[in-house]
């Protein structure tokens, strides 16, 4: 394992757009699947009102990217914490 900077992780992340977001809800963890976008150093997804995203504004979650390989069809995973 190598640990990378704040910058080289950013840029990793960027080029993906396929993620999970896990967060507690009343009745405990959940971890659910977002496309996503990175700007400005913000990774950044859309929710409705009625979605359990929009209850975890502004709480702490964790955030994975995933990717898709589609040469070899393996799915890796980047976490973002």
């Amino acid at each position: 394992m190598v640990e990378l900077d704040e910058a080289t992780c950013w840029a990793r992340l960027g080029d993906h757009g396929v993620g999970r977001i896990a967060l507690t809800l009343e009745d405990g963890p959940v971890l659910l699947p977002v496309n996503y976008q990175v700007l400005d150093g913000e990774a950044m997804f859309r929710t409705g009102d009625d979605f359990p995203l929009a209850a975890a504004a502004g709480t702490e979650i964790a955030f994975e990217a995933d990717h898709f390989d589609d040469a070899i069809s393996r799915g890796f995973r980047r976490r973002l914490e």
